[in-house]
């Protein structure tokens, strides 16, 4: 199907928060672009697909909200320019491809499976739950490689119960 993109169109996010159930780029053609002017937040209650023919120029935050398991993240080989909160309580996501993020990760709500694919972080991946307001979060790494890209700035830090399967996983 058709996206209804022109070439190289942009999609400007200008709102403070945004929020959407599913976001899918699937699909589209033209290299569209994804915007933002300024710290923005991006509130994801569902999955996320990246098309391969896209530009991600999306710099603010990234919250995935979902409140049900099933949902999926697929990059498509893009890196997430800003922080990712994974924050719904009940919520699942499955990595269908790598995941890399150019800053930190805030896994406070949750269960997160990388389906044995390669995760690249920026700087610290946070467990927090030191609240009545979070859930337990669950990170399963089965077979994956979790690394560090800014080895002067990189801590993986827990704060409270967590849950924390690393499997045959190498954290580097």
């Amino acid at each position: 199907a058709a996206s209804g993109f022109s070439p190289n169109d942009t999609v400007k996010l200008n709102q403070d928060i945004l929020y959407c159930r599913d976001m899918d780029w699937s699909g589209v053609t033209n290299s569209p672009t994804l915007w933002n002017a300024g710290q923005q937040i991006l509130a994801v209650y569902g999955s996320l697909t990246f098309a391969p023919d896209m530009d991600d120029q999306f710099t603010g935050d990234w919250r995935f909200r979902a409140t049900t398991p099933g949902q999926t993240i697929t990059s498509n080989g893009h890196s997430f320019l800003s922080t990712v909160y994974f924050e719904g309580i009940g919520g699942e996501w499955t990595m269908q491809d790598a995941f890399e993020t150019e800053s930190s990760v805030y896994h406070q709500e949750g269960i997160l499976r990388s389906n044995n694919n390669p995760l690249k972080i920026g700087s610290h991946w946070n467990f927090i739950n030191g609240s009545e307001t979070f859930g337990t979060p669950e990170l399963y790494l089965g077979t994956s490689l979790m690394e560090f890209k800014n080895y002067s700035q990189t801590y993986f830090s827990v704060y409270g119960p967590s849950a924390l399967c690393v499997d045959a996983s190498h954290i580097v």
